[in-house]
């Protein structure tokens, strides 16, 4: 229970990262009619932590940075995943024959969670100490508001629990 809780607080600081890196990319020069729907929470929340154009700067880079790492190892999972559900359908395949997949996708699992705490740590050596705590608060509000919302329903409003 308590590691779903540690992936939960990691993929939610992940979120963050790439919630504040956007707003990063809004302040370097999109016009207002190039910019997403979200782009003006992100302004926001530039504004409301009071973040300069060198720190806009600098998430930006650390997001572009963050996105290419996560690309190649989601594409190397994804062809991990297709090896190992291709030798599955093998009838003779043992145990140990999908054991190296199976450790190669758990290293790159690993990588992954690796890339996400490294990227927080990037935004906290960013941000100041102050604008990292407020930044922190507000994510967290975000994802209690979240999972209170959205993301325990399904479908047309109905709660996992009705099911």
């Amino acid at each position: 229970m308590r590691s779903v809780m540690n992936y939960a607080i990691i993929g939610a600081m992940a979120i963050l990262i790439g919630a504040l890196s956007a707003c990063a990319q809004d302040a370097c020069g999109q016009n207002a009619k190039e910019t997403a729907p979200g782009d003006n929470m992100d302004k926001k929340l530039v504004r409301e932590l009071n973040i300069t154009k060198e720190q806009q700067e600098k998430l930006k880079a650390n997001r572009v940075a963050q996105m290419e790492k996560m690309k190649t190892l989601r594409t190397a999972m994804q062809e991990q995943r297709t090896r190992l559900m291709n030798a599955l359908k093998d009838p003779a395949v043992t145990r140990a024959g999908v054991e190296p997949i199976v450790t190669d996708i758990k290293t790159l699992e690993g990588q992954k969670i690796e890339l996400r705490t490294d990227g927080i740590f990037a935004v906290k050596e960013i941000l100041t100490p102050e604008q990292f705590t407020r930044f922190q608060e507000k994510m967290e509000k975000a994802r209690k508001q979240k999972s209170a919302g959205k993301g325990r329903t399904r479908g047309h409003g109905e709660h996992r629990d009705d099911m």
